[in-house]
């Protein structure tokens, strides 16, 4: 209700037709999308105006030959990660057998900001903390993730070459995540057909949250640098 408005009673209306409902979330989600890649933009302007000096983060590389290889998740295990979402029996197997692994160790970097992104990840165990760089390489977390189920990497899936907008580090050893291709998971979000309004939900719930808090972070540079930076046009209304 922060983020979009709607007349009393119009979102129950429209859930009662599951194909309007369906298509609705849709849109949903790729509004909110937009909004948070705008604001993202407007963050790392920020970053350039308070951090003026030149540098590169120095962070783990990737390493790719720490790849799962003998070890593999049973389709039981892949299908209980995905238990928390509460979606139906089939969907929870069609994501399992579309769903691969990856163990990281602690600082290893699982993606980095700026890279193309077509995966999208989900926590088995461990945990991974999404941060940002300033250009001289201090480090902001912008959210820790540490429990099985929960979702990161999501913008990946808003269109084909969209960029990274964090870097996502493994916050402990033995640190395992399943990801899904982008191709293969945007195949159960066509709507189109009939995808599950479950996972549309929790995509819209999940970015209409980080939207907020990116509106405060915004508000609380704002209040420190007393005014001097500009406010993004979606916050001076």
């Amino acid at each position: 209700s922060l983020v979009f408005s709607f007349p009393k009673g119009f979102v129950s209306k429209i859930k009662k037709n599951p194909r309007i409902y369906q298509a609705f979330l849709w849109l949903m989600w790729r509004g909110l999308t937009r909004k948070v890649l705008s604001l993202d933009g407007y963050l790392h302007l920020i970053y350039e105006k308070l951090f003026n000096e030149t540098g590169n983060p120095k962070l783990p590389d990737k390493d790719p030959t720490n790849i799962t290889g003998t070890f593999v998740l049973t389709p039981l295990e892949r299908k209980e990660t995905f238990s928390k979402w509460l979606i139906p029996y089939m969907e929870e197997m069609v994501l399992s057998s579309l769903a691969k692994e990856k163990k990281y160790k602690k600082n290893e970097v699982i993606f980095k900001e700026g890279e193309e992104g077509n995966r999208f990840y989900v926590l088995k165990q461990g945990k991974v903390r999404i941060s940002k760089f300033s250009p001289l390489g201090a480090e902001e977390v912008l959210q820790i993730i540490d429990e099985s189920g929960d979702f990161f990497g999501e913008i990946a899936l808003f269109e084909k070459g969209i960029k990274r907008t964090a870097t996502a580090i493994a916050g402990e050893n033995n640190t395992v995540v399943i990801f899904i291709e982008r191709n293969a998971f945007l195949s159960l979000l066509n709507p189109y057909k009939q995808s599950s309004t479950g996972i549309l939900q929790m995509l819209c719930q999940t970015q209409a949250k980080r939207y907020r808090e990116m509106i405060k972070k915004i508000q609380l540079y704002y209040q420190a640098s007393h005014g001097a930076l500009p406010l993004p046009l979606q916050l001076t209304k």
